[in-house]
């Protein structure tokens, strides 16, 4: 968990400071929390413990999930049309 957290970390910050970074890896651990939340939500019982991984797999699907500038689109600049392509 921590390798997980260390990546989304990175990728996060990078976004915030305007660089196109990668989301597919904080989108997949998204996916994991959410589909290992919801099994062991189901396994237990819905013991109240298991909701922590749905929640945090929820943050960092809206977290993480591409906007609209992901792929430099409407930043007017050269560098990132080089991305559209």
């Amino acid at each position: 968990m921590l390798v997980f957290g260390v990546i989304v970390v990175v990728a996060f910050v990078g976004r915030l400071r305007g660089r196109n970074a990668a989301t597919f890896p904080s989108l997949m651990i998204a996916i994991g929390f959410l589909g290992i939340g919801a099994w062991a939500l189901v396994a237990s019982n819905f013991a109240g413990f298991f909701w922590l991984f749905i929640v945090i797999g929820l943050l960092l699907l809206i977290g993480a999930w591409p906007s609209s500038n992901s792929f430099g689109v409407g930043r007017g600049d050269a560098e990132s049309s080089d991305y559209i392509h």
